[in-house]
């Protein structure tokens, strides 16, 4: 079972107890360079969006568009 760590407050205690706990996040599991790569990847994503600002739809996020990508 994975919970954001952001969203574990939320759930309640006996749900949680059932399962062992540990933090994982990308950065434990990406090399130096594929964190860099996607750092480059998550700038021009956000250059992208910014081009037409008449197109983008109102309070979007990438954070919800690319779930669990940044």
């Amino acid at each position: 079972m994975n919970v954001d760590e952001n969203k574990i407050s939320e759930e309640e205690a006996p749900f949680l107890n059932r399962f062992e706990k540990h933090i994982i996040s990308f950065v434990d599991i990406l090399s130096r360079d594929l964190i860099e790569l996607s750092k480059e990847i998550y700038s021009i994503l956000l250059e992208l969006a910014k081009c037409d600002e008449e197109i983008l739809i109102k309070n979007y996020s990438l954070e919800k568009l690319l779930i669990n990508c940044i």
